[in-house]
């Protein structure tokens, strides 16, 4: 099961032409780890070998017996063969007729199945063989405090290094999307010069106001400076579409909550917090626990409840009816 983006590359690093596994089950709703295995299947078969020996198929429009005759056949060229099977959510249920290849470990060549996050009967006697030979790859979903690993990792990537504000505007503005995220890191780095900051970039990129947005906000509310707080909340107000209630509130839950979580476990070593608190990054948690001298747990957990309150009333779960300015409201009652 891949967890985070150091089991993401030790995966991939373990297929290897060497050791290559008869049949491979990628499982995954992330299209971006699908592809990054389709890339590296398809750079284990040499440029010049590719006609004879890589077959990519899509389940729309292939037969699932015309691609086991393919993995039952030995290689025109070469000793390996590779085959990919894009969005074979329906050629799983007739992985039986991959019994033989499978069983008998076949080494001449290897199969990629994609699925989309497809749930698995996994009791199944074919399943068991591919999970018992290392075959499926499943990939839990990622979670909004798993992005920041995967923002660095990408970033890394595209020779770009982002500092907590940028990684926390760009989770703002993507999601949990990792293709999305890719795609706009992409951008951002072609968009790169000697003589522009990384940070530059994106409040340009996502025409953000440096002064007003949400990490400003909880950064104010972090070091409890109210007036700021005042002033970011009365733009967002005025800009309700631009920065609906609703992102606002799950981005200072969030935040509360990571910093009710480390300030109830200063005693804890960097490895202990992490795996508590789902951030890897030192320079990150560092700064909530700078923050966490500001609030007593009581504080926090009063803030926690408040935010509840008016994120339930934002989303229209409560009588009362959401009014812009109660944004203002909002930073008046946490702060008494």
């Amino acid at each position: 099961m891949i967890k985070s983006t150091k089991d993401f590359l030790q995966v991939l690093k373990n297929i290897d032409k060497n050791n290559l596994k008869p049949f491979y089950i990628i499982n995954s709703e992330q299209s971006y780890i699908i592809e990054k295995f389709i890339e590296k299947f398809k750079s284990i078969v040499p440029d010049e070998l590719k006609s004879f020996n890589q077959f990519i198929f899509y389940e729309h429009d292939s037969k699932t017996e015309d691609i086991v005759s393919i993995a039952n056949n030995y290689p025109l060229a070469g000793d390996l063969q590779i085959i990919i099977i894009k969005g074979g959510d329906k050629i799983i249920s007739k992985l039986d007729l991959f019994k033989k290849h499978i069983e008998n470990s076949s080494n001449h060549c290897s199969i990629l199945l994609c699925l989309n996050g497809k749930k698995i009967d996994k009791r199944k006697k074919i399943l068991k063989q591919i999970i018992d030979l290392g075959g499926l790859i499943e990939v839990q979903k990622i979670y909004e405090n798993q992005l920041t690993d995967w923002i660095m990792h990408i970033g890394k990537l595209n020779d770009v290094h982002f500092d907590y504000e940028i990684i926390e505007i760009i989770k703002e503005r993507t999601g949990n999307n990792l293709s999305k995220i890719s795609n706009e890191i992409k951008k951002i780095s072609m968009m790169s010069t000697k003589d522009i900051s990384a940070k530059e970039l994106v409040y340009k990129f996502y025409g953000i106001n440096n002064e007003y947005n949400i990490f400003e906000l909880q950064k104010e509310l972090g070091n409890k400076n109210y007036d700021k707080a005042f002033r970011i909340s009365k733009y967002f107000s005025k800009n309700s579409k631009k920065y609906p209630p609703q992102l606002i509130f799950a981005s200072l839950h969030n935040y509360f909550l990571n910093l009710f979580q480390i300030k109830s476990n200063l005693r804890l070593s960097f490895s202990e917090i992490s795996k508590l608190t789902g951030i890897y990054q030192e320079f990150i948690l560092n700064d909530y626990r700078k923050v966490s001298v500001n609030y007593s747990l009581k504080e926090i957990v009063n803030i926690l409840c408040i935010i509840k309150d008016y994120d339930g009333k934002s989303k229209g779960l409560m009588k009362d009816k959401y009014f812009d300015s109660e944004l203002l409201q909002f930073i008046s009652e946490i702060k008494t």
